[in-house]
């Protein structure tokens, strides 16, 4: 989860030090776009054991949703298991978007990009348990996923708030680092990490889970919870306040 312009790096981190509250810019796109990622990519941040993912999730599935806007769209995701994180392949609305995702019980974060492919773009998934956050994430083109607990600062706030972070990459090696988490509208959160390189990712909550994309300014992101061979999803951009919803079902 890295690979960000390094002035729109700057700017956003350091308004998050200093908020935990505020703004964002806005931008509207939606997933999708088929690529294959690959293992043999450099990846610097953390790493999982696989108990949680399900062969279950791979498949081609119909899918229905509406835009940031309210405009209704359909078409078909392939989701393709690469060893411990998934491949999410869109082609609806007459574009097409890839991601990669990863799975924490029946809660599902995917980060996307349009294009040829989702390089650049890493989901994390977040239980939230009391002050703590435990996490897996997986980075476009990275095919085994990492792990990331973030302990709270100081007691969270419905805002959230900062937190000392500590991980393992998907090659097994452990980092260390700090990230803040501050909600911008009723769904949408932003992301700060540091963690020897700065990145940011935009977000959203589903029950006790909290997901996030992050990478360039162009990856989205995703939420979804598994229901049987339906996945219920909310999606949105960087910058953006508002979200899209997606269900998809399996064939």
């Amino acid at each position: 989860m890295k690979n960000i312009t390094s002035i729109f790096v700057v700017i956003i981190f350091t308004a998050l030090i200093l908020a935990c509250s505020g703004g964002t810019t806005t931008q509207e796109t939606k997933p999708k776009e088929d690529t294959t990622p690959t293992s043999n990519s450099t990846s610097s941040k953390p790493k999982t054991t696989d108990a949680e993912t399900s062969a279950e999730l791979a498949g081609t599935y119909t899918a229905n949703g509406k835009s940031l806007e309210g405009v209704a769209y359909e078409g078909t995701i392939v989701v393709t298991k690469r060893d411990s994180v998934y491949q999410f392949s869109w082609d609806v609305a007459r574009s097409k978007y890839d991601g990669v995702g990863v799975q924490a019980g029946k809660y599902i974060a995917v980060a996307y990009s349009t294009g040829t492919d989702g390089k650049g773009c890493g989901a994390v998934i977040y239980k939230i348990d009391g002050e703590t956050l435990d996490g897996k994430w997986g980075e476009w083109g990275v095919n085994q996923a990492g792990t990331e607990k973030a302990v709270a600062k100081e007691k969270l706030s419905d805002s959230m708030g900062s937190f000392n972070v500590s991980g393992t990459n998907g090659n097994g090696t452990a980092y260390k680092g700090t990230l803040i988490i501050r909600r911008v509208s009723d769904e949408v959160y932003q992301f700060g990490w540091d963690t020897g390189t700065r990145f940011l990712g935009t977000g959203v909550r589903m029950g006790d889970y909290l997901a996030a994309g992050s990478g360039s300014k162009q990856c989205g992101f995703v939420i979804y919870e598994q229901k049987g061979n339906t996945l219920e999803g909310k999606w949105g951009v960087p910058g953006a306040t508002k979200l899209g919803v997606e269900t998809a079902t399996k064939k």
